[in-house]
């Protein structure tokens, strides 16, 4: 290891030359770009290419004009398809093996395990837990984490962690409030996070860029040149509901005759959804694309019409931002903090606050009801553009900050 130690150690079963779908990494990304430049970076993750960056070394990357310190603990070829085994566990085992160190003065975790694989030197080391997701959502219908079916235990660990950490990132607005009702005495700061799309990727560019990628999409989905197409982005995971998306589609194309649906993504039930698409006989209105990367996923954002959400949580949803940043209006259910993006204007989109398909066709039916033209892609655009990393990191860097000056008066 360097002689020099650095100031932030990131602990998360992540690569960052091939990321996964979803927000962890989207934040992560985010951080590593973004976060002051002085501050010096390592990490402890994973490694889905291990012939050429080998599991068990310590190695140096250069992430967009950062060096970053980077340790993988195991390899992991496929980060968007989760194994038998939760990644999450073979993770904390196998650094516990590796008897993975770190020198960072601050500590930040992204799921409350890792503190298992990695836990602070020192009791007077700083350590930083992130929350993604809302704690009480893991006994949701809708959740298919190994912890639902220990719900008890579950909470126990993870209030265990919180209680030993000098701050959390709360990203759905309902956690800050439930961590200070279970913690009451607890001395820590709790910041929210507010969701971002970040506008070197994400923009609605100007209307010959739009114009071209709505061609260009329709010819490679073999979709009528006058299709209006509706868009999801994520994991093709229980949590994100996607048979009632489908279910509200099929209603909704029985009164709007010119629509489309893409699904981009992977996950477990892309099979699943293949044969719900078929059984509805949804062929030629449904496509389903591989996840791309993420500027190629901005292409398609501009040259779809509407992204939809119909998730049983979220506490973002990212997605949603990022193609509202590319000029899209939003369906959404009321979940997370879409709400904020949304707000009452139709032209932006609109809020569903029933989980059945009816409500959700009747929203698409008024936010469809005007055309997305240049002129409403670059006001949905605007609107996004207040969610800037700069504005969702500020926070966080402010009470980084803080606690690395602690740490160094210690």
């Amino acid at each position: 290891m360097s002689s020099s130690p650095a100031d932030i150690t990131i602990v998360h079963p992540w690569d960052p030359q091939v990321p996964a779908i979803g927000g962890f990494d989207t934040f992560l990304d985010g951080f590593l770009r973004y976060a002051p430049m002085e501050w010096r970076v390592e990490l402890v993750g994973v490694t889905a290419q291990p012939d050429s960056r080998p599991p068990g070394k310590w190695q140096t990357l250069e992430y967009r004009g950062r060096t970053v310190r980077f340790f993988p603990v195991l390899p992991d070829k496929s980060p968007n398809l989760p194994g038998k085994v939760p990644l999450s566990l073979r993770f904390a085992l196998t650094a516990r093996l590796r008897r993975a160190k770190s020198s960072g003065r601050l500590l930040a975790y992204h799921r409350f395990e890792s503190v298992f694989a990695l836990p602070p030197s020192e009791p007077s080391q700083p350590s930083v837990i992130y929350l993604h997701n809302h704690p009480e959502e893991v006994q949701s219908p809708h959740s298919d984490v190994l912890w639902s079916r220990m719900p008890g235990l579950y909470k126990r660990l993870l209030l265990r962690t919180l209680r030993r950490a000098a701050l959390v990132v709360a990203v759905d607005p309902r956690t800050p409030a439930w961590i200070r009702e279970e913690l009451p005495d607890w001395p820590g700061r709790v910041v929210w996070h507010q969701q971002w799309a970040d506008p070197e990727v994400f923009c609605a560019g100007n209307t010959a860029s739009r114009q071209v990628a709505r061609v260009r999409l329709r010819q490679k989905l073999e979709l009528p040149s006058d299709s209006r197409i509706l868009v999801f982005a994520g994991r093709f995971e229980k949590q994100k509901d996607l048979p009632l998306l489908i279910e509200a589609f099929e209603r909704a194309v029985s009164e709007l005759d010119d629509l489309s649906l893409i699904l981009v993504g992977e996950g477990r039930l892309r099979s699943f959804l293949r044969k719900r698409i078929e059984e509805r006989r949804l062929e030629r209105r449904i496509r389903i694309l591989s996840s791309v990367p993420r500027d190629e996923l901005a292409g398609v954002y501009r040259g779809c019409d509407l992204a939809v959400c119909t998730s049983g949580y979220e506490s973002g949803p990212r997605y949603l931002f990022e193609a509202a940043a590319c000029g899209l209006p939003v369906v959404s259910l009321d979940i997370g903090q879409v709400g904020r993006l949304v707000d009452d204007d139709l032209v932006f989109g609109s809020l569903v606050h029933e989980r059945t398909a009816a409500p959700f066709v009747a929203a698409l039916k008024a936010v469809m009801a005007t055309p997305t033209d240049n002129e409403r892609a670059e006001r949905c655009a605007r609107n996004a553009a207040r969610f800037s990393p700069e504005s969702g990191l500020q926070p966080i860097v402010d009470a980084y900050r803080s606690l690395l000056e602690r740490a160094v008066d210690d």
